[in-house]
Order: structure tokens, then C-alpha cells, then sequence
């Protein structure tokens, strides 16, 4: 699967905040590298952004990217774009396409959810329209919208002039090559409006909707627009995630939201945010360690969960932002593994000064569980429903608690049993599974 972003048109209504529509600000990036990113997350291998006004602007944008994104994006040059549509736009990339694609405006904001049911479908010889249901909706102009007309899961109407409708039109398609053959008719002069090339196939039967009303989506012409996209992103971090523990969901994911929506409109990445995590995490258990003033046991405690707090931020601003990858997530669990060991040893290393030797193999204890629920925590996250998930939420909520009130050796012996026993129960309830 391709995907064919178009991002000709001149946008003057968003110039007052950006010359450059397709490159408007949004959360830390740009309109444009969100679906980017976004189309290369859900399955397409390549990505065509056809250009017109101040093209010159978009490829310098690609030459800013890294290699990974550079190399899947092609830029085409729609010469005629003050004159011409956007399917005109679209047949500039027909020839660059050889299979079923994706079709993506440039100002529009979609939510992967959306995107991922869209793939899901089979658009046959014509082409999937992703619809919505929410006609009374916030945050979209009904005047302005394209709206939709269906019958039997196919759209037989479709324009903005439309009294009666079922739908709005949410600018995300998904075609097959069948369509190719009538953009390569298009002629400028011609009607050169994708909606009338959509009209088309509506009016042969080849037009499928696929209903996304549960996904987010904004269209993004003005000010307004975008300040309503901003909201609706930052409102999709209520969700969480579905493995957060109970410290996670009432305690951490509060704060961490909080501080994600002040980190959005910056340019610190998810990977900063990571690293950030493992130096305060590293610089607790250096005081945790070494510092015999019992203040500064406080506040490594304290350092100890705001790190905790701030570990659920990298992973909230890459949803924002469609910045999520598979180096960030591994990158994330590398680091909270050097972080938990360095915990767990500095912990450990303050009750054997207090309590013999015998410390060193709860700690060991301590460690090994904490590193088993992780590990262990891959498969049975995907499948078991665990209705109490322990994870690092719960151990560094047991650290930082250890660490303020000058309990290690206690702090040791909750996290020595907790996780080896989670850990034993998991592979009781797995050995069931396989």
C-alpha cells in the first residue's frame, strides 16, 4: 500500500499563523509530518506529497527529516496548482502509484484510529470513503464540511451544497488502481475536484463508506480550526493505556498529562523525555546511595516519582504527535531497565549497612522479580486480563515510599515478594494459554 498526501493548495485562510499550510505548527510538529507518519504506521510503504504553493518550503521540510522518513517520501510538483483541484493534484502522483493507496489531505488532522480502521477495508475496483456519523459534532463547520449521502454502506452523494445528508466527509480514502485510469483523463480546465471524481465512482456503485465516528478527525482551514485540533489531540490522552497499573491510572497518568500538555508545543521529543527519565532516575540512586542527611533521602524519594510521572510523558507526546516508534519503545524499556537496577542496588546498598549481609540476596530477589514482571509482561499483557497489573508504576511508587521514609530493607522485602509472586502467577495462568 502508497499513500498520496495532497498538499498543493495555497491555505490563505491559516496564513496569518503559517505561510506554508501543509507546515503549520501543531503540538511540536507539523500538519504534514503528522500524516506522514501516520500513513507509514498504518502499512504504507511509501509516501507521495504532492506540492504547489511554496513547494520550495516542503523539500527543504524533507531535508530536515530524518533518513528513515526521507527515503519513503516523494515530493511531486503540481505546476498548475493556482489553476487546478485537487484531484489534478492527485493524477500528478498517478503514475507513481502501483497498487492500492491511500489518499490523505495535508490539512486535515486524523487520528490513527481512524487510519487503521480505514486499511481494515476492501475498496474492490473503486475507492472506501471513511465517513462520519456525528453530523452535530464540534468542532466542524457544517457549511464548510463535504458531506455524504448513503445507502447500504455506499455514498451516492457527496458535496458541501447537500440539505439532507447522513455524514461528513472526513478527506481520508482508500483506492484501488482501478481508479488511476480516470485521473489520468483529467484535463485542466476540466472539473478537477475530487468530489467530482469521487461522485464518479458514487454514481457506478464503487464508492464503500467506512464509518470512523469513533475516531477523531479535524479539517484545519483556520485559526480556529487548529486551535480545535490542539484541544481534540490533547483530549485523546484522557484514554491512557490499556496495561497502565492502578498507580498509573489514578495517580501518575493525572500529573503526566498535565505535564505532556505543557511539553506538546516544545521541541523536546519522546526519546528526550526517555533519557531525561534515566538521568533523574540515575541521580536518586546516586543520593540514595551516598548522601547520609536524611533531607536529601526525601528528596530522592520525590525525584523518584516525579521520574515516575514523567515516564508515562514519552509515550503520551508520541501519540500526540504520531512520533511513536519501534527504537523509541525499546529505547524507553532499555532505559527504565538501567534505571530500576540502579534503584534496587542503591537501595539494597543502603540496608546492608543497616541490616548484614543476608540484604544482599533480597535485593537480588528484589531485582530479578522486578526484571522477570517486565520481561514477562510482552506476552501476558497481550494475553491475559489481568484485573491487578503489577508493574513499574507500583514498584517505583514501593521505591520512592522506601527511599523518603528511610526503609529500604522493607521497601526490598514489598518488592522481593510482590513481583516474584506475580511473576509465579502469570506463568501458572500462561502454561493455560499456549
Amino acid at each position: 500500500m502508497e499513500a498520496v498526501i495532497l498538499a498543493a493548495g495555497r491555505g490563505s485562510r491559516l496564513q496569518a499563523l503559517s505561510a506554508c499550510k501543509p507546515l503549520t505548527p501543531l503540538l511540536g510538529t507539523t500538519l504534514l509530518e503528522r500524516n506522514v507518519r501516520l500513513a507509514l504506521a498504518v502499512g504504507a510503504r511509501r509516501v507521495i506529497v504532492v506540492m504547489g504553493y511554496r513547494h520550495e518550503d516542503i523539500h527543504q521540510w524533507k531535508n530536515r527529516q530524518s533518513l528513515s522518513i526521507r527515503k519513503r517520501v516523494e515530493l511531486v510538483h503540481n505546476p498548475a496548482w493556482s489553476s487546478t483541484e485537487n484531484a489534478y493534484s492527485l493524477a500528478r502522483a498517478a503514475s507513481h502509484l502501483t497498487g492500492r493507496f491511500l489518499i490523505l489531505m495535508a490539512d486535515h488532522v486524523y487520528s490513527v484510529e481512524l487510519l487503521q480502521s480505514l486499511v481494515k477495508c476492501h475498496p474492490h475496483d473503486g475507492a472506501v470513503l471513511a465517513v462520519d456519523r456525528r453530523l452535530g459534532r464540534e468542532g466542524i463547520d457544517p457549511h464548510d464540511a463535504t458531506k455524504v449521502r448513503l445507502e447500504s454502506g455506499r455514498v451516492t452523494t457527496l458535496g458541501k451544497e447537500l440539505q439532507r445528508a447522513d455524514a461528513y466527509d472526513t478527506g481520508a480514502f482508500l483506492c484501488s488502481p482501478a481508479l488511476l485510469p480516470i485521473l489520468e483523463q483529467l484535463q485542466e480546465g476540466a472539473d478537477t475536484r475530487l468530489s467530482g471524481v469521487m461522485q464518479k465512482l458514487a454514481d457506478e456503485g464503487r464508492l464503500q463508506a467506512c464509518d470512523v465516528s469513533h475516531a477523531y478527525w479535524q479539517d484545519v482551514d483556520t485559526p480556529t480550526d487548529l486551535a480545535a485540533a490542539r484541544e481534540g489531540l490533547l483530549a485523546t490522552l484522557q484514554e491512557g493505556k490499556q496495561a497502565d497499573g492502578l498507580v498509573s491510572r489514578y495517580l501518575n497518568r493525572p500529573c503526566s498529562r498535565w505535564v505532556s500538555r505543557r511539553l506538546a508545543d516544545t521541541g523536546i521529543t519522546p526519546n528526550i523525555v526517555s533519557w531525561l527519565v534515566f538521568a533523574i532516575t540515575a541521580l536518586a540512586a546516586l543520593i540514595v546511595a551516598s548522601a547520609p542527611w536524611w533531607p536529601l533521602h526525601v528528596l530522592a524519594g520525590l525525584m523518584i516519582q516525579f521520574a515516575s510521572v514523567l515516564d508515562g510523558c514519552d509515550g503520551e507526546l508520541a501519540r500526540l504527535r504520531a512520533q511513536s516508534s519501534e527504537y523509541g519503545g525499546w529505547l524507553d524499556a532499555i532505559l527504565d531497565r538501567y534505571g530500576d537496577a540502579a534503584l534496587i542496588a542503591a537501595l539494597t546498598w543502603q540496608a546492608m549497612q543497616l541490616g548484614g549481609f543476608h540484604i544482599f540476596w533480597l535485593g537480588t530477589a528484589a531485582l530479578a522479580g522486578s526484571f522477570m514482571v517486565s520481561y514477562s509482561a510482552h506476552k501476558s499483557d497481550r494475553l491475559l486480563k489481568e484485573k491487578l497489573r503489577i508493574g513499574r508504576d507500583l514498584r517505583m511508587l514501593v521505591l520512592a515510599l522506601g527511599t523518603a521514609l528511610q526503609q529500604p530493607a522493607a521497601a526490598l522485602w514489598v518488592l522481593a515478594v510482590a513481583m516474584n509472586l506475580t511473576v509465579l502467577v502469570r506463568l501458572y495462568r500462561m502454561r493455560h494459554v499456549f
